[in-house]
């Protein structure tokens, strides 16, 4: 499987910023000669259909279009969710599904989650699920049973999906909430910890999925996060809005063991 950068711009950008940055990605002889890497970008909805038109969608395309959250519903009254048929409609390839701050702030469960995975998958849909662990919930010793719960959820969801004959790929972000957006990294101990946790809980599913590091990533400290065992890429909030930083963080990626 092929390792994964993935930058998540949430509540950032226009259009022109976009365009900005997709230009002076495409021009980067770093993105040009990426062979092990896949380049994700997650802009807000609003942008979604422009950034697939400059992506492009020809076979020498590098950079791919994922969206921010995907709704557990085809269609109907769900005023503000998107439906997973709406994106494949634009040209959207992905999505994210359980992002902590959706997690946080706007009621995203465990079974929420689940659903709108299992229909993603289902349509076509890649996904980026979204798992991690409150400060407290460390504080307290929890880790690894909250990791078990959350991973159930996904492995449930993908089993679903692959029951409807779907055999759409998918994958783990592991994301500490205590770590999103603050400047506090878990230590590379902790990563390798809960990454263990997660890779062993799938393998006693039979499911091979790659899994993601995500908590304030940068480049000055992803060198040592990518040579982890069973870190496969990572969610990238912050370092992801700057088109350097961006590259910088994908040439350490593909060149790590």
């Amino acid at each position: 499987m092929k390792k994964i950068l993935a930058g998540n711009w949430k509540l950032h950008k226009t259009r022109d910023d976009v365009k900005s940055f997709v230009q002076t990605c495409q021009a980067s002889s770093i993105l040009n000669q990426v062979t092990r890497t896949r380049t994700i970008l997650i802009p807000s909805p609003v942008l979604l259909e422009h950034a697939t038109k400059l992506v492009g969608s020809g076979a020498g395309t590098h950079l791919e279009i994922f969206s921010q959250n995907s709704s557990a519903e085809k269609s109907g009254a769900w005023t503000g969710e998107t439906s997973p048929v709406q994106l494949l409609d634009i040209g959207v390839k992905g999505t994210l599904v359980g992002h902590s701050e959706r997690r946080q702030h706007f009621g995203d469960t465990d079974a929420s989650c689940e659903k709108r995975a299992s229909l993603a998958l289902s349509l076509g849909v890649e996904v980026i699920y979204c798992i991690g662990e409150s400060l407290a919930q460390r504080e307290a010793g929890q880790t690894q049973s909250v990791l078990k719960t959350q991973v159930q959820a996904y492995i449930r969801a993908v089993k679903a999906a692959k029951a409807t004959g779907a055999s759409t790929e998918s994958m783990l972000a592991y994301e500490p909430v205590w770590a999103i957006g603050t400047g506090k990294v878990a230590g590379p101990e902790q990563v390798a910890e809960a990454h263990a946790w997660i890779h062993e809980d799938l393998l006693g599913a039979g499911l091979v999925s790659s899994i993601l590091y995500g908590g304030s990533v940068k480049p000055s400290n992803f060198k040592e996060l990518s040579s982890i065992p069973h870190v496969a890429g990572a969610l990238v909030g912050g370092a992801s809005l700057e088109a350097k930083d961006y590259l910088d963080l994908l040439e350490i990626l593909d060149s790590a063991p």
